[in-house]
């Protein structure tokens, strides 16, 4: 299947996708932030992604929402470290999440939520890099089939959680700070 067929799936099953530049995560086209309120057309899709075989997904559009893992910053087990605490704090939270594995190693939770922010940093490892953050409204993330991304599941399957979840999952992600 090819990324212009993909990105018309992402559609049609109510995201918003933006073409990327090959093996980055930049946007191709300018001013992309506008389709966090409606996507693109089908028409627009033709022509924007025959040319990249990379997708990112604007956050924001209907509630989707990201929570950024990025592990190749983690000096130990930081990943299973979290997931306990969230198991404990807010046990099956974690089964709503769609999991996407990234290029680097790390991770994207991504879920529907009614209430939204922007691009928050919500833990740093003892050197100060990021290694939990959301991507909300105003951002985007990089998703399948752009070269080493890979979903557990069907991203199609996103739930939408409560903000009450929400704030816990954020919560228990800057409890990981190492500042």
């Amino acid at each position: 299947m090819n990324t212009t067929t993909i990105a018309k799936k992402y559609i049609s099953h109510g995201f918003s996708p933006i073409p990327l530049i090959d093996g980055e995560k930049r946007p191709s086209i300018k001013n992309w932030q506008q389709y966090g309120e409606e996507p693109m057309g089908m028409e627009a899709v033709n022509t924007v992604f025959k040319n990249t075989n990379s997708i990112g997904l604007v956050m924001g559009f209907d509630g989707i929402q990201c929570l950024d893992i990025d592990s190749k910053h983690f000096s130990r087990n930081e990943y299973a470290e979290f997931c306990l605490r969230l198991k404990k704090e807010c046990p099956g939270l974690q089964e709503k999440m769609i999991v996407q594995n990234t290029r680097s190693g790390g991770y994207h939770w991504i879920f529907k939520c009614d209430e939204i922010d922007g691009n928050q940093k919500l833990a740093r490892n003892v050197l100060g890099e990021v290694t939990f953050e959301t991507r909300g409204k105003g951002g985007q993330i990089v998703t399948y089939p752009s070269k080493g991304y890979s979903i557990q599941g069907k991203i199609t399957n996103v739930k939408r959680i409560t903000s009450e979840e929400r704030d816990i999952l954020f919560r228990v992600a800057k409890t990981m700070d190492e500042m």
